[in-house]
């Protein structure tokens, strides 16, 4: 995986802005348990009436897995 789309209310944009070329950090608890840790770029917008949807490129990811009581980072599980 090397991107994502993300959907983000309109009202939203008024105290963020989310322009192409922009970064931003995702820090997240997956349904699993592992940690995730994404910094991605803005690589495309498209502002409909209802949402405003961002196609992002990730610039670095890493995650952590619990497995038998033990945290890894970055596994190849």
């Amino acid at each position: 995986m090397s991107g994502m789309c993300l959907e983000v209310s309109p009202g939203n944009e008024l105290t963020t802005s989310h322009g192409e070329g922009e970064s931003f950090h995702i820090d997240a608890i997956l349904p699993n348990g592992d940690e995730l840790n994404v910094t991605a770029e803005i690589v495309s917008v498209k502002r409909q009436r209802r949402e405003v949807r961002l196609g992002m490129q990730f610039k670095e990811l890493a995650f952590r897995r619990l497995v038998g009581g033990q945290l890894y980072n970055n596994p190849s599980l």
